[in-house]
């Protein structure tokens, strides 16, 4: 939740004692990791240390390091950190020809052999990875999909994706699936779920001995490889906390083989082995926001850092996006419609990100993609039936306009709509007042500052 936050209110000779307290690394390299920090918020130190730590455990622990070996994992570890967080760099997907490798951020990106042999004839990256897969590649999508690389490559299988729902978080996890060649399975958890679901259930033989009938989807991938993907993992919940997430800890941990010692007979028990080409993403939504969201158990959530997926995109992004919900139409309508309806989930977004905002100040409203993917599927059905300026204004009152519970919210995103000659429909009167309370005589700063008066302004 930290990394949410651009600072901490901790001052930096704080910070060294927590990061040498809690990894143990020697002064050298806590000072080169205040040194990184310069440019990102001090909570993304506490990762990079954890980071650092782990490379230097990855070792046999009967043959240690050298001082000057983990000076240069510190270094390396540092630079990669450093690109992969620095906003103003932002990610890099590079193809490397002579050793067939995709990286983002300098860390391999595993990918099938039918996209590299794209890579390989001179496509570039994001074209290749849209095609191959249709993601939109917007910054929230190279950010996961660089925390994923760095992830595989500790072997780590176990990644949570963080953020609102509707922003791409399933679909990201979807995408990683082909982007890999290995099959995809999406699991929504709700407060009903329960453990057999995933792992089985118990049942008695013809002599009475129990044996787990383990034929689940989420089993198949486990033991043969493949991305599941967990949606919404703290919906089900219990004493505030994701009561399923137990059950990942060993996994999270990196356990190969877990044994079910509650196993209804005596031993030997079931043993489930996880195939090295299982990647389980949890996809959950920030519980602090969502009130009916618990927290994840604190194993899970300390050994499974989040990637955050914000929700939050640029001009150019949104419009890409829209023009791919939007394909079918002719060209020449596609891009009036893809202009109209990303700018004003630009401008509605926007307005609802500004800390000082006036848009739903006093009730979070969370703006997603998946608001303009069913606005554009209803421009899509509409789209010979009426004007395009009434077919903009209907998706949008439908899918944007009428999610705000409150009137005075309505008629301030009805003023951002972008359409060829659109305006805004009438505003609605407030509820306490009829025409007659409406004074008829100009408001000048001296007036009363009267309901009326308000009235009047608005």
């Amino acid at each position: 939740r930290f990394l949410r936050k651009s600072i901490l209110p901790i001052d930096e000779n704080s910070l060294k004692e927590i990061i040498k307290d809690r990894f143990g690394l020697p002064d050298i390299i806590i000072e080169k990791i205040m040194k990184a920090g310069i440019k990102m918020p001090k909570a993304r130190l506490l990762i990079l240390a954890a980071y650092i730590k782990g490379r230097i455990e990855d070792k046999d622990k009967s043959n240690f390091f050298t001082d000057e070996e983990r000076n240069k994992i510190a270094d390396e570890e540092i630079r990669l950190f450093t690109l992969a967080n620095d906003e103003r760099y932002g990610h890099k997907l590079v193809f490397d020809a002579s050793k067939k490798e995709l990286t983002i951020d300098d860390v391999a990106l595993p990918v099938n052999s039918a996209l590299l042999e794209k890579l390989a004839k001179g496509k570039d990256a994001i074209s290749a990875i849209k095609e191959e897969t249709g993601l939109i590649i917007t910054n929230d999508v190279l950010r996961a999909l660089s925390g994923i690389a760095r992830n595989i490559r500790y072997s780590n299988r176990v990644i949570r994706l963080e953020g609102p729902t509707g922003a791409g978080k399933t679909f990201i996890a979807q995408a990683l699936s082909k982007m890999l060649d290995i099959p995809f399975y999406a699991e929504p958890v709700h407060s009903q779920t329960k453990q057999s679901r995933w792992l089985g259930v118990f049942k008695p033989n013809a002599s009475g001995d129990y044996y787990l009938d383990s034929n689940t989807q989420f089993m198949k991938l486990l033991e043969g490889g493949g991305v599941i993907a967990l949606s919404e993992l703290n919906t089900a919940i219990k004493d505030d906390t994701a009561k399923l997430g137990w059950w990942l800890v060993p996994l999270a941990r990196g356990k190969e083989k877990i044994e079910l010692n509650e196993y209804p007979r005596p031993p030997p028990f079931k043993t489930i082995k996880r195939h090295k080409d299982s990647i389980i993403i949890i996809d959950i939504n920030p519980f602090e926001t969502y009130q009916s969201r618990g927290a994840l158990p604190l194993e899970l959530d300390a050994y499974t850092p989040a990637i955050w997926i914000g929700g939050r995109y640029t001009p150019k992004e949104l419009k890409e996006i829209s023009l791919s919900y939007l394909e079918g139409l002719p060209e020449s309508e596609k891009e009036l419609y893809a202009n109209s309806i990303s700018g004003f989930h630009y401008k509605l977004q926007e307005a609802l990100f500004r800390e000082d905002r006036e848009i739903s100040k006093d009730t979070p409203f969370i703006i997603t993609l998946r608001q303009l993917k069913n606005a554009c599927s209803l421009i899509l059905n509409n789209h010979k039936n009426i004007t395009q300026e009434q077919n903009i204004i209907d998706a949008i009152e439908t899918y944007y306009i009428l999610s705000f519970k409150d009137s005075i919210d309505q008629d301030l995103a009805r003023d951002l709509i972008i359409s060829p000659g659109a305006k805004p429909k009438q505003y609605s009167k407030p509820e306490l007042l009829s025409k007659n309370d409406i004074p008829v005589t100009n408001f000048t700063p001296e007036s009363p500052l009267t309901i009326q008066a308000v009235t009047a302004i608005i």
